[in-house]
């Protein structure tokens, strides 16, 4: 009795066995390559091959019922999107984000490539870095996954390696879902005044949601701020710090129909780089030290 439950399990699941099928068929160097990242602010590199692998699973689906536009399932879940919904107090960290949004990116069902390529975030840092600009990225996008029973339940069969819809079933194999979720495109900034934007091009949306007013809680000691999108997006906003730490930002997003999102991110604040002149002699001469 007990392996035919574990095999009643397994066939919920029909995506279960897809994975296991991509995992032996990429090379063990592939995925220990992923394991070793030695930079803690560099995302994992989420698997290429599987995501194209999946692409092609997926091609004879009826794209018109993945209605967001991105199926999870497509990406590699290096991060579990479920516990950053806007509901929860998961807490995202600057990796986090970052993999996450190659996540989504990779989740995209057609080629139109509505979501901005992760690497061109990255070039943009740089550039705001130079201006002493700290951008905020922020993601409140909608996504489909299976449905877990879709296989059992007849909405979609899976047959020669692809996937096809049923004609006729009464519900969609899809569920909808939601990714809320913020970081501070820095993990550690030195100056105790800190300038912080969040830039349209880090605004990542695909929902036709009005936005009432975002709240932003800076852990300067001021407690919440409150925009409208427009005052917010593309417009710089000056925190002081008078102390170093950890800081945890909290971002409170109030929809049209008052539903409340909330995401919280952290950085850390260090102590600025100052100099300490000390002056020795020796014989004659003054040498001059500078120490950081």
């Amino acid at each position: 009795m007990k392996d035919n439950k574990n095999k009643t399990q397994t066939r919920r699941n029909p995506l279960l066995w897809v994975f296991v099928l991509l995992l032996f068929a990429i090379p063990l160097g592939t995925l220990k390559a992923q394991d070793t990242s030695t930079d803690p602010n560099e995302e994992l590199d989420t698997i290429i091959p599987f995501s194209q692998s999946m692409k092609n699973y997926i091609l004879p689906l009826d794209k018109s019922f993945i209605n967001t536009g991105l199926l999870a399932d497509m990406a590699f879940p290096y991060v579990s999107l479920t516990s950053f919904d806007g509901q929860t107090d998961t807490l995202v960290t600057f990796r986090q984000w970052k993999q996450m949004h190659r996540q989504m990116y990779l989740s995209q069902v057609s080629d139109t490539n509505a979501l901005i390529v992760p690497e061109k975030l990255k070039q943009m840092t740089r550039e705001f870095k130079n201006r002493g600009i700290i951008p905020i990225a922020l993601m409140n996008l909608k996504y489909n996954r299976f449905k877990p029973y879709a296989i059992d339940s007849n909405l979609i069969v899976f047959s020669e390696g692809k996937f096809y819809d049923v004609p006729g079933r009464t519900e969609s194999p899809y569920f909808e879902e939601r990714l809320f979720a913020a970081t501070v495109y820095q993990d550690k900034v030195y100056s105790g005044r800190v300038t912080f934007r969040i830039d349209d091009h880090f605004f990542l949306c695909n929902t036709m949601e009005s936005v009432s007013m975002v709240e932003i809680d800076f852990a300067d000691g001021r407690g919440y701020r409150s925009y409208s999108m427009s005052n917010l997006l593309n417009n710089d906003v000056t925190v002081s710090y008078r102390q170093a730490g950890t800081k945890v930002i909290t971002i409170r997003m109030t929809l049209s129909d008052q539903t409340v999102l909330q995401t919280k991110t952290r950085f850390k604040r260090g102590r600025e780089k100052t100099k300490d002149v000390e002056f020795s002699r020796s014989s004659s001469n003054a040498v001059l030290s500078l120490r950081e």
